[in-house]
């Protein structure tokens, strides 16, 4: 269970981090609208960082934080079909819920 609250969790601050970054730069009334490549690419690679270390912290075992990720290691047997479809669905969930805060 814990595996699932941190996969959920880490993607949920993955796409908090970096969809925010995105909307900082975008967004005309923001700080850090126009920003450039450099402040998307540095907030990225800072919201993989946070995600990682938030799954964890929480117990992921391999704090996959991406559906892609856990597929292709079911693919390979690290993962049974059970555990990957638990796994994937508490991504997209904590993908959604990063996605309404941000």
């Amino acid at each position: 269970m814990d595996n699932i609250l941190g996969e959920f969790l880490g993607t949920a601050v993955l796409i908090i981090f970096g969809c925010g970054v995105n909307a900082n730069i975008s967004l005309k009334k923001t700080y850090g609208y126009g920003g450039g490549w450099i402040c998307t690419t540095a907030g990225w690679c800072f919201a993989v960082l946070f995600g990682v270390f938030t799954a964890k912290a929480l117990g992921a075992s391999q704090a996959d934080i991406n559906p892609v990720v856990t597929f292709a290691k079911m693919l390979s047997g690290l993962y049974t079909f059970k555990q990957f479809t638990i796994t994937t669905i508490a991504q997209v969930a904590g993908g959604i819920v990063g996605g309404v805060i941000v």
